[in-house]
């Protein structure tokens, strides 16, 4: 991921946040550069605004109260993910306790100033548009993020959690087992749903428009 403007390198970077006459710079730096992929990414997770703030602000917190623990061992970026995304499987867990109902699907990321922009979370080259075991018909881009948006949105919150964490960040599932505390046979089988559901929704012909006429996009061939 791109480095603050400004900061050659992260260990630049991680020396101007442990430096306390340059830290606030530092990390006003970072969240500028880091804010919009980190909030698509947990905001793939929560399924809606207010729950995906709230969870970028413990993370933020916790990066900034844990940061005398990084060893360099990975990525300074990549480490501020993996404490986003245990704060967001935390948050999922505490709404399943309290059987909260995830309501909606972002099609926004926050601007410079933290706002909303109505940019949409997928881009339109994503390869989740072209997943070969969703056998969807013939969309046009708009109209395929829109689907796929809606269709991750409906899953379950751990089917949700386990298969953004494994599709779209690549995570192995060994790392999603130690980050989780679920075995990887669970993990398995709740991608295993998760695509399947995606399949069935996705492969299904998109609702005709109000007002337009729906045409087969698969038609029965005529006899001879």
């Amino acid at each position: 991921m791109k480095l603050p403007e400004g900061y050659a390198t992260e260990a630049e970077l991680l020396e101007a946040l442990n430096a306390p006459a340059r830290r606030e710079h530092a990390y006003r730096a970072l969240i500028r550069a880091w804010q919009r992929p980190l909030y698509g990414h947990v905001h793939r997770l929560m399924g809606n605004h207010d729950d995906t703030s709230d969870v970028l602000q413990d993370a933020f917190a916790k990066f900034v109260r844990s940061l005398h623990t990084f060893r360099s061992e990975s990525a300074l970026s990549s480490w501020l993910f993996a404490i986003a995304s245990r704060t967001a499987l935390d948050a999922l867990r505490k709404r399943q306790r309290n059987h909260r109902v995830v309501s909606e699907w972002p099609t926004a990321g926050p601007s410079a100033a933290g706002e909303s922009d109505h940019g949409t979370v997928f881009e339109a080259e994503d390869p989740a548009a072209h997943h070969p075991d969703w056998g969807h018909v013939a969309w046009d881009e708009g109209d395929a993020v829109h689907r796929i948006q809606q269709a991750v949105a409906s899953l379950p919150d751990r089917q949700r959690a386990v298969f953004v964490l494994k599709y779209f960040e690549g995570m192995a599932y060994r790392e999603l087992s130690e980050m989780m505390g679920v075995t990887e046979g669970t993990l398995k089988t709740l991608y295993h749903h998760a695509n399947e559901k995606l399949r069935r929704s996705l492969s299904a012909p998109p609702p005709p428009q109000k007002g337009l006429v729906a045409f087969n996009v698969h038609p029965t061939p005529t006899s001879q």
